[in-house]
């Protein structure tokens, strides 16, 4: 029996079975399918957009190519549904069951994931929550709370941990932290402080190529101040140098602690201090690094 709009609403009102309806491709959205029985029933290609599915039974269904964007899907059992293709953007998946559930190519992006049971999902990846904002494409769950945004970014973390997807794992890793970040900042903690530095510099370990950039700009940025304040000799001449490019190779051997020795700090405080400064702070960069470095892509 084919179906319409008005008989399934009707059929939900008496609590009456769904299952020899063909639902497939149907216009069902905004409808109310609180706690209903959908258990096996095909639903492909199905518009189920802002649908309430809150403690729907949803087990062993089929959504392939579904549209659920904005759906209510709270408590709802998808355990061993069929998801490809589908599109449950912005959705809320809270306390959802998404055991054993097919999810090759689905999207979610935007999708609140607190508590959700993603034991054994398939194909899930950090894919699947991609969001176009702009030019720019974006991984991203519900981010709105960021208590319960940390919650899902961790269960992500833990799941893709579990299939080796380390890669997919960093990436909800970060997020978590970012969420943790942002609770510090709602609550004025003085932790913020090293919680900000820390994501600046590698992004809690998470994003080596942030090292490097800290590290280019910090060898300029001291070349710049041995240009200025003529804090580097010659070691031959003992003459000052301010050329940028010499300034420049001498902040480069102390960033990196080689000290070949052509160049030297000038003989006053200011200038062995700076010398100084940047050795440290060399000898800590190249450490992160090699942390952020090993803990991005080792098995964790």
């Amino acid at each position: 029996m084919a179906a319409d709009k008005k008989v399934v609403e009707e059929l939900l009102h008496k609590n009456a079975s769904l299952a020899e309806l063909d639902l497939k491709g149907a216009d069902l959205s905004s409808l109310d399918f609180h706690k209903a029985n959908l258990e096996g029933v095909v639903l492909a290609n199905a518009d189920l957009v802002k649908a309430d599915l809150s403690d729907a039974n949803l087990r062993g269904a089929d959504l392939s190519g579904a549209r659920l964007e904005g759906a209510n899907l709270l408590r709802a059992s998808l355990s061993g549904a069929r998801l490809w293709f589908a599109d449950l953007s912005f959705c809320n998946l809270s306390e959802a069951d998404l055991t054993n559930a097919d999810l090759h190519d689905c999207k979610l992006g935007g999708a609140r994931v607190w508590r959700t049971k993603l034991a054994r999902s398939r194909f899930l990846s950090r894919k699947n929550f991609s969001l176009k904002k702009g030019i720019l494409r974006k991984e991203r769950i519900d981010e709105r709370s960021s208590r319960a945004a940390e919650d899902g970014y961790r269960a992500l973390k833990n799941h893709f941990l579990l299939h080796g997807k380390y890669d997919d794992a960093s990436w909800a890793s970060y997020r978590e932290k970012v969420m943790e970040m942002r609770q510090l900042l709602e609550k004025r903690s003085p932790a913020l402080i090293p919680s900000f530095f820390m994501n600046v510099l590698c992004g809690y370990g998470e994003v080596p190529h942030r090292v490097v950039i800290v590290a280019a700009g910090l060898i300029f940025l001291f070349a710049e101040l041995f240009a200025k304040l003529h804090t580097v000799i010659d070691s031959t001449s003992k003459a000052a140098i301010t050329s940028f490019s010499d300034c420049l190779y001498f902040s480069v051997v102390t960033f990196t602690t080689l000290g070949y020795g052509d160049i030297l700090p000038a003989p006053f405080p200011l200038a062995r201090l700076l010398a100084g400064c940047e050795a440290f702070l060399g000898i800590f960069t190249m450490g992160l690094f090699v942390f952020t470095l090993g803990r991005r892509y080792s098995a964790r």
